[in-house]
């Protein structure tokens, strides 16, 4: 992931190094500039004057079972037609992670029901680490 520094803090985290960074960074012909950031899936990083923030990740579909992932599914989605939706939408994107789904999972429930490891074992690694927001 490109970090995306302010002026002010690029200035303070090299100042050490680097009196006025910012200034340096701007001016360098060597320095690639973006004036827009975009997530635009299975696009190049960098499109024209725009930062594409989508990372391809390094998971790739393959044959075989799941019973871990499959009881927490159970548990977390116990109507068969809620849990196969999810389980579509997840092989969705494990097979074409460079399509952007036009919907959102929403998993609502009380503490302790699982939601959060359902992102952290089954979401993070299907979609990478930055294409996700909380």
């Amino acid at each position: 992931m490109i970090p995306s520094l302010s002026r002010r803090s690029l200035d303070g985290a090299y100042a050490h190094q680097l009196p006025k960074a910012s200034s340096q960074l701007l001016a360098s012909k060597h320095a690639r500039k973006v004036f827009q950031a975009d997530y635009l899936p299975g696009s190049p990083r960098f499109i024209d004057e725009r930062l594409n923030t989508w990372s391809p990740t390094k998971l790739r579909p393959a044959e075989g079972s799941a019973p871990n992932i499959e009881a927490l599914l159970s548990h977390v989605f116990p109507r068969e037609v809620e849990r196969a939706h999810v389980l579509d939408m997840l092989s969705f994107h494990v097979r074409q992670p460079a399509v952007k789904l036009k919907h959102a999972l929403m998993i609502r429930g009380p503490q302790g029901s699982g939601k959060n490891t359902i992102f952290e074992v089954i979401l993070r690694p299907i979609l990478g680490t930055t294409n996700l927001r909380i």
